[in-house]
C-alpha cells in the first residue's frame, strides 16, 4: 500500500476584442506579393499618405492602419520605413497581435522581428487589463512589462483589485509571470510574493477554500496554478482538514497537437479517520490508512472520421471520490478503465474497446477486447430495399468486488436487418425483417460451443396531418402569428421469434444475452401546435405544446398470464411565454395499476427579476433496487441592482427526509460575486452537516475564487429547444 501511495506522490511531484475600424481614403502597398513566410506584404492606409522615396518612407496621416501579416498597427501618424520594415507611430496606438492588444501613445516597432517599445503603455488580452511605465516587445508572442499592474477589473481608472509588480513578462496566450508581486485591493498593498506566474489557459493562479464540517472539521483547501507553455498547464494542491489530516495533489492539462489532448490527476491523503472499506459496515469502522485517486484521461483525433481515447483511473477504495471529491462522485461513482478507438463514416463504422478493472472494490465486467463493426442502413442499388449489419466478437470476463470468482465467456454476434419503407397513400410504412446468430464458447453450466438463432420482424406505419389558423394577436402578454397544429398517429409491432437458446442458461454481459420473445403492439400520438414570434428582430417558428402519447400491448406474456396491455407513456412539454416552461412524463404501469416512473419539471425566469425552479422525480420500488420520490426546488429574487436572495431544497418522500437545503444571498461587486449563506446536510449516514459558505468569484474568470463551506449542487432537466417547426414532408394531408 505505501508503495502505491508513494507512486502517486511521485507523480504529484513530477507535474509539480477590441474592434476598431478606421475610414480608408488613401493606400500604399510595399509588396505585391509575399517571398516566404518572413517577406510578408505592408500595406498601410489613412487620410492622407505622401511617400518620401528618398528616403525609403511612407508618412500617414489621420487614421492610419499599417498591415503586416497578422500584425495590426493603428494610429493617428505614422511614418513606415519600406526597407527595414520599422515604423514610428504616435496618438493613441493600438498593436492588435491574436487575442493581445498593446496600447500606447507611441511606440517604435520593428514588423520583420516583432520587437518594439510602448512608453507608457497598457495591454489587454481577456479578461486580463494591465498597464506599466513601459513595455517592451522581445519577440513574437513574448513581451516585458516594468512597473506594470495586472488586473480583470475592467474600471478605466482605480480598478478595485489587481497585481503590481517589478517586472512581468508576458507570454501571449499563455501565461505571465511576475516578479516581487503585490497584491493590492482598493489601492492598498494586502500580500506579497516573490514570484507569481498568472496562467492565461483558464487555471488560476492562487486559490484559497476554508470552511468547517463536521465530518471534516475546520479545513484549508490551498491550490496553486501553473503553465509551462501554452500547451501544458495545471494546478498544484494542498488540503488540510483538522479531523482527517493532510493531503497533496497535482493536475495538469496538456495538448500535443496532432497526438492529441488530455489531462492527469494525481491525489494523495493520509486519512486519520478513513472508513474502514474490510469491514462490514465502513463508516462506523474508522482508521488511519493512505488514500489516493490517479486518473489519466487522453483524447486523440487521428483523422475527422476517426478518435482515440483512453481513461485510467486508480483509487485507493470507493469511499474517495465521495469523501474528497463529491462534484466527481455524483457524475460518476465509479469511473472506468478503458482503451476505446472509434470510427465512423456514411457508410460503416469500427469500434474496438478494451475495458479492464483496475479497482478490485467495484462489479465490473471486463471486455478483453471487443471489437464491432457496422454497415449502416443503405440502399441496394436502386431497389427501395435498405440493408445494414452489426457484426462483433467480445471476451467478457466479469468480475465481482472483494471476490476472486469471475464469469468468462467469448461471444461473437452477427446481426442483419432488411427494410422496404414505402408509402400507401398517405401512410408511410416501413417493414423490416431482421436475423441475429451468436456463438458462445460456453453457457452457464459449462456446456461448450453454443450457437443461438434469433429471428424477428416488424412494421412501422405512421401519416401526419396538420391544420393552419391564420389568426395574430398578443393578449395576456402571450404572442401568437398564426397557429398551427401538428398531429402525427402512429402504430408500430415488434416481434422477435425462435430464440433458439434459452437466456436463463446464459451469461448475462449486455443486453444481447437477455433477449427473449417478444410480441408487442405500440400505439402512438403525438402532437404539437407552434405559432411565430419575433425572436433576434426575425419572425420564427416556435412549440409551444408538445405532447406524446405510446400505449404497448403484449402478446402472451408470461408474467401477466397471457396477452394484457403493458404500460401507457405520456409526455408533454408547454412553453407558453419566453419565460417559462413546463415538461411532465410518466410511466403507467398498467398490469400493476400503478405509476413505474414519473417526472415533473417546471422553470420559471420572471423578466431577469426572479427565477424558479421545481422537480419532482419518482421511481417505483419494483422498476429499480432503489426506489425515490425526490422534490427539489431552487429560487432566486433579485432584490436590486447589487443584491440578490435565494434559497434551495432538496427533499426525498420515500424516506421522509430532507437531504438538503440552503439559504444564499448574492452581491454584486462590479468585477466580483460575492456570494454567502447557510447550507444543511442530511447525509448518506444520517449525520446532520451543518455548514456557512461564502464564496468570492471573479466574473471574468470564475475559475478564481475564493471558497469555504459546502454549497448545494444540482442538475436541472434538460428541455428542448425553443425554437421548433420542422418542415412538413411532401404528400402531407392537410385539413
Amino acid at each position: 500500500m505505501r508503495n502505491k501511495a508513494g507512486t502517486i506522490l511521485g507523480i504529484s511531484f513530477l507535474i509539480s476584442t477590441m474592434a476598431l475600424t478606421a475610414p480608408c481614403y488613401a493606400q500604399f502597398n510595399f509588396f505585391k506579393k509575399a517571398q516566404n513566410k518572413g517577406d510578408e506584404p505592408v500595406e498601410v492606409t489613412a487620410d492622407q499618405i505622401e511617400y518620401l522615396k528618398g528616403k525609403q518612407k511612407v508618412v500617414g496621416t489621420g487614421n492610419v492602419v499599417v498591415v503586416h501579416g497578422s500584425d495590426y498597427l493603428y494610429a493617428d501618424y505614422a511614418e513606415v520605413n519600406t526597407e527595414t520594415k520599422t515604423a514610428f507611430a504616435k496618438g493613441h496606438v493600438v498593436l492588435v497581435q491574436g487575442a493581445m492588444h498593446l496600447v500606447g501613445p507611441e511606440v517604435t516597432y520593428d514588423f520583420k522581428t516583432h520587437t518594439g517599445t510602448f512608453p507608457d503603455g497598457k495591454f489587454a488580452s481577456a479578461p486580463f487589463f494591465g498597464s506599466g511605465s513601459d513595455i517592451e516587445q522581445l519577440s513574437k508572442n513574448k513581451a516585458r512589462l516594468r512597473n506594470g499592474f495586472i488586473t480583470t477589473c475592467d474600471l478605466p481608472h482605480n480598478p478595485h483589485y489587481g497585481v503590481s509588480a517589478k517586472k512581468a513578462i508576458i507570454y501571449f496566450d499563455d501565461k505571465i509571470v511576475a516578479e516581487n508581486c503585490f497584491v493590492e485591493v482598493l489601492g492598498k498593498r494586502v500580500f506579497w510574493w516573490p514570484y507569481l506566474t498568472i496562467p492565461l489557459n483558464g487555471h488560476a493562479p492562487f486559490t484559497v477554500k476554508p470552511g468547517y464540517s463536521d465530518d471534516m472539521g475546520a479545513y484549508a483547501l490551498v491550490s496553486k496554478g501553473f503553465s509551462i507553455n501554452k500547451n501544458i498547464g495545471g494546478q498544484l494542491h494542498y488540503d488540510y482538514r483538522s479531523k482527517r489530516g493532510h493531503a497533496v495533489g497535482a493536475d495538469a492539462d496538456y495538448d500535443s497537437g496532432i497526438l492529441g489532448n488530455g489531462f492527469i490527476r494525481t491525489y494523495y491523503a493520509r486519512d486519520e479517520r478513513s472508513p474502514d472499506y474490510k469491514a462490514s459496515d465502513p463508516n462506523n469502522h474508522r482508521i488511519e490508512d493512505d488514500r489516493y485517486w490517479l486518473k489519466w484521461y487522453h483524447r486523440a483525433n487521428i483523422d475527422d472520421y476517426t478518435r482515440a481515447v483512453v481513461e485510467y483511473n486508480r483509487l485507493h477504495d470507493r469511499y474517495v471520490l465521495k469523501d474528497f471529491f463529491e462534484k466527481e462522485y455524483r457524475s460518476e461513482a465509479d469511473p472506468k478503465t478503458y482503451l476505446e478507438v472509434v470510427r465512423n463514416t456514411e457508410r460503416y463504422g469500427v469500434f474496438v474497446n478494451v475495458e479492464k478493472r483496475v479497482n478490485h472494490f467495484v462489479d465490473t465486467v471486463e471486455r478483453l477486447p471487443e471489437v464491432r463493426f457496422n454497415w449502416n442502413n443503405q440502399e441496394i442499388g436502386n431497389s427501395n430495399i435498405y440493408y445494414q449489419n452489426e457484426t462483433s466478437i467480445v471476451s467478457f470476463n466479469q468480475k465481482f468486488a472483494h471476490s476472486s470468482i469471475d464469469n468468462d465467456v467469448v461471444r461473437g454476434d452477427f446481426f442483419n436487418e432488411i427494410e422496404y419503407p414505402t408509402k400507401i397513400g398517405f401512410i408511410h410504412v416501413d417493414p423490416y425483417l431482421n436475423a441475429r446468430q451468436d456463438y458462445y464458447n460456453k453457457n452457464k453450466y459449462g456446456k461448450e460451443n453454443i450457437t443461438r438463432n434469433v429471428a424477428g420482424g416488424g412494421v412501422d406505419a405512421s401519416t401526419r396531418f396538420f391544420r393552419l389558423f391564420d389568426v395574430s394577436g398578443d393578449k395576456f402578454g402571450f404572442e401568437y402569428n398564426q397557429i398551427r397544429h401538428i398531429l402525427e398517429p402512429s402504430v408500430s409491432y415488434r416481434s422477435v421469434r425462435e430464440v433458439s437458446v434459452l437466456k436463463d442458461t446464459l451469461f448475462s454481459m449486455d443486453s444481447i444475452d437477455t433477449i427473449d420473445d417478444l410480441d408487442v403492439v405500440t400505439f402512438g400520438l403525438r402532437n404539437k401546435i407552434q405559432t411565430k414570434r419575433f425572436i433576434g428582430g426575425e419572425l420564427r417558428r416556435v412549440d409551444l405544446l408538445s405532447t406524446a402519447q405510446y400505449l404497448n400491448y403484449e402478446f402472451n406474456r408470461e408474467e401477466a398470464g397471457g396477452s394484457k396491455w403493458i404500460e401507457f407513456l405520456t409526455e408533454v412539454e408547454f412553453r407558453p411565454y419566453t419565460w417559462l416552461i413546463m415538461y411532465h412524463k410518466n410511466i403507467w404501469d398498467m398490469i400493476r395499476d400503478q405509476f413505474k416512473e414519473a417526472e415533473f419539471d417546471v422553470e420559471i425566469q420572471g423578466s431577469e427579476k426572479w427565477h424558479f425552479y421545481l422537480s419532482h422525480k419518482f421511481v417505483d420500488e419494483r422498476a429499480t433496487n432503489d426506489p425515490s420520490s425526490l422534490l427539489t426546488m431552487d429560487a432566486e429574487y433579485t432584490i436590486n441592482d447589487l443584491w440578490k436572495i435565494g434559497g434551495y431544497i432538496r427533499h426525498e418522500f420515500d424516506t421522509a427526509k430532507t437531504e438538503e437545503w440552503e439559504i444564499r444571498f448574492k452581491r454584486d461587486l462590479h468585477c466580483w460575486n460575492l456570494e454567502f449563506g447557510v447550507n444543511r446536510t442530511n447525509n448518506d449516514e444520517d449525520k446532520v452537516d451543518w455548514s456557512v459558505f461564502f464564496e468570492m468569484v471573479l466574473k471574468a474568470f470564475p475559475d478564481y475564487n475564493l471558497k469555504s463551506g459546502h454549497r448545494a449542487e444540482f442538475s436541472r432537466a434538460r428541455f428542448g429547444d425553443l425554437i421548433g417547426g420542422e418542415s412538413l414532408p411532401a404528400g402531407v394531408s392537410g385539413a
